[in-house]
């Protein structure tokens, strides 16, 4: 995002354990890309995969993980803000709205003028995935919405597609599934935000 990025690597073993992960921020300088930050949470441990996908917006970033919870790999996804002494600081963390063992929410990530996009597979064996609309706001990060369902009922998913979010439109590739398992193509979903209400999926295209 304009002279910074970030980069996950949820297989980092650190102090905090193997594959704990980390995120490290750049920012171009005079002399080129630069190490800025290293992103991290203290309640990391072994297998937290922290950094498993990242999406950065000026001064605010979305990570997730796998941070242990009573549901195995459920997903977690932190939020950052960068303060005025270029450090980033954790203002929120949430999971899905019904979390389910093997979401894997926070599977692909997207964020844009305070809204985040944020993806789950909807459980171990579930046979479609869910994009949830968020908000930055004063009290923390809100949902907004779920997406409509991208995928066809009854076809099966095998993991979630990529996605992002502009200042006035979403786009989410849908995830494979039977009906482009063949010779069938692959699908994106083109969304309008509304301005007015802050939410995404007024208009659907594909």
């Amino acid at each position: 995002d304009g002279g910074r990025f970030a980069v996950g690597v949820s297989a980092k073993d650190n102090e905090f354990g193997d594959n704990a992960g980390a995120v490290y921020v750049y920012e171009h300088t005079a002399a080129g890309w630069e190490l800025d930050a290293r992103v991290v949470t203290p309640d990391l441990g072994y297998g937290a995969s922290f950094g498993r996908a990242v999406a950065l917006d000026g001064d605010r970033m979305i990570v997730s993980s796998g941070v242990p919870t009573a549901l195995s790999m459920a997903g977690t996804v932190h939020a950052f803000e960068r303060t005025s002494l270029r450090r980033w600081v954790e203002v929120d963390r949430f999971q899905a709205p019904t979390p389910l063992a093997f979401d894997f929410f926070g599977e692909s990530l997207a964020l844009e003028d305070g809204r985040a996009l944020v993806s789950a597979r909807l459980g171990d064996g579930a046979l479609t995935t869910a994009v949830y609309v968020y908000a930055f706001t004063r009290s923390g990060v809100e949902i907004r919405q779920a997406l409509p369902q991208a995928v066809p009922p009854g076809a099966h998913v095998l993991n979630n597609s990529a996605m992002d979010l502009g200042s006035g439109f979403a786009i989410v590739g849908e995830s494979l599934h039977g009906a482009n398992v063949g010779t069938e193509a692959s699908f994106v979903d083109v969304y309008r935000v509304a301005p007015a209400r802050g939410r995404v999926g007024t208009v659907k295209s594909r």
